[in-house]
């Protein structure tokens, strides 16, 4: 009996690692999001909201809007997704201007890459313009878009 106490209390200390290591993380930027990143599933993300407001919530934070609102990323799986959406919020959050952020869904062979621009500022919130360019066979698929970065560390597509 007390083997198995140990091993549940070893199983719960495991699984709450990630939302204790960013909770005491030192990078101030990334807020809210990441705390309910880290609970969530890091490579795939987990989707909430229905329609064009959907939210995917990543590792490092939420993209609201996106690819996961947009015709293309609703036709990919919820996995695919949520990679792609990972790889949208990496762009715009750390991105260079004009460096491409790759990502790849190996099960398919599907992938993309975003390249954001330089970040302005719009009243109190930095933006991005961004090229979301998706290989899901032939032609590439190319979503253009504006996200500007909410007091939570989310990103929101504004077009």
């Amino acid at each position: 009996m007390r083997v198995v106490s140990v091993r549940i209390a070893f199983v719960v200390a495991v699984a709450l690692l990630p939302v204790l290591i960013v909770a005491c993380g030192s990078d101030h930027r990334l807020g809210t999001g990441s705390l309910v990143g880290a609970a969530t599933d890091s490579i795939t993300g987990a989707q909430a909201g229905r329609g064009r407001s959907r939210v995917v919530t990543t590792a490092g934070g939420a993209v609201i809007g996106g690819i996961s609102g947009n015709d293309v990323g609703l036709r990919m799986s919820d996995r695919e997704r949520g990679i792609a959406a990972n790889a949208e919020y990496r762009a715009l959050e750390y991105g260079r201007s004009g460096a491409p952020t790759a990502w790849d869904y190996p099960a398919t062979g599907h992938r993309g890459s975003i390249v954001p621009s330089r970040p302005y500022q719009k009243g109190s919130q930095y933006c991005r313009t961004y090229t979301h360019t998706i290989n899901r066979g032939a032609p590439p698929e190319t979503v253009k878009g504006t996200a500007c970065r909410e007091p939570n560390g989310t990103w929101r597509s504004v077009g």
